[in-house]
C-alpha cells in the first residue's frame, strides 16, 4: 500500500512551478513568518502574504492580488501560481502560519485595503 503524499511533500513540489528566484522567495516568506491567516471574531477569514512590495490577499489555493499572478496566471496563462500562493501552501504545511484575530470591521478595512489595485506599483 502506498502512502498518500503529506501536505508538506506536495507543497514543496509546487516550487517546481516557479522560476528559481521566485521559489526562493516563497520559501523565505514561509520561513520568515510572512504568511498570516487573519480571522474575524465571527469566524470569517482571509490569507495575507507579506511580499517584497506589500501585502497581498490570497484567496484559497488559486488566487492572489499581486501583479505577477495577474500577468502570468490570468493574462499570459503561463503558470498558475505566484510565489505568494506557494508560500501560503508551504507555511500551512509546515505549521508556520501566523494567526491574527480582528473585529469584523477591521477585517473589512484590511480586505478593502488589500484589494485596492490603484496603488500597486
Amino acid at each position: 500500500m502506498t502512502r498518500a503524499p503529506r501536505r508538506q511533500d506536495w507543497s514543496r513540489e509546487l516550487l517546481r512551478l516557479l522560476p528559481p528566484e521566485s521559489a526562493v522567495k516563497a520559501i523565505r516568506a514561509a520561513e520568515e513568518g510572512r504568511v498570516i491567516r487573519i480571522s474575524s471574531t465571527e469566524g470569517f477569514g482571509a490569507w495575507v502574504v507579506e511580499g517584497e512590495r506589500g501585502a497581498y490577499l490570497v484567496l484559497g489555493d488559486y488566487f492572489c492580488t499581486c501583479t505577477d499572478f495577474y500577468i502570468e496566471a490570468l493574462l499570459r496563462r503561463g503558470r498558475p501560481y505566484c510565489y505568494h500562493l506557494i508560500a501560503k501552501e508551504i507555511a500551512e504545511a509546515e505549521g508556520k502560519v501566523r494567526e491574527r484575530v480582528v473585529s469584523r470591521g477591521e477585517l473589512t478595512r484590511l480586505l478593502m485595503e488589500l484589494t485596492d489595485f490603484r496603488d500597486d506599483p
